[in-house]
């Protein structure tokens, strides 16, 4: 998430703290509404993030190498509620044989270091 550009000569993103970011601001926007305050236009720049993680995967890892590798970049929009529903589900099957290991749990990479 870029912020301050001027200053920032790499503008890239990583898809594991956009979607921390994505939580952290719900979770803000819910205690904001608890105490009945003005949440101005954060729904709006919530629903950009949101809109940034699930289709323009372009905006993502572009100044180093991908880290489509490790299993947060797969989980965490779902484990964070950026990705829900059957577009959650889908993203869960898509990669669910390559970082779940029956019995064990998940990888933290795609990469073998000699589990089944």
């Amino acid at each position: 998430m870029g912020f301050k550009r001027e200053r920032i000569k790499l503008d890239d993103s990583l898809i594991t703290g956009c979607s921390s970011i994505y939580k952290s601001l719900e979770c803000f926007y819910a205690i904001k509404r608890q105490l009945n305050k003005d949440i101005g236009s954060l729904d709006t720049k919530m629903e950009a993030l949101k809109n940034a993680i699930m289709n323009k995967a372009e905006r993502f890892d572009r100044g180093w190498k991908s880290k489509e590798r490790y299993s947060m970049d797969w989980y965490y929009p779902i484990l964070c509620g950026v990705i829900t529903g059957k577009a959650g589900l889908k993203r869960y099957q898509l990669k669910e044989k390559e970082f779940i290991v029956e019995g064990m749990g998940c990888k933290w990479s795609s990469k073998s270091l000699g589990l089944p």
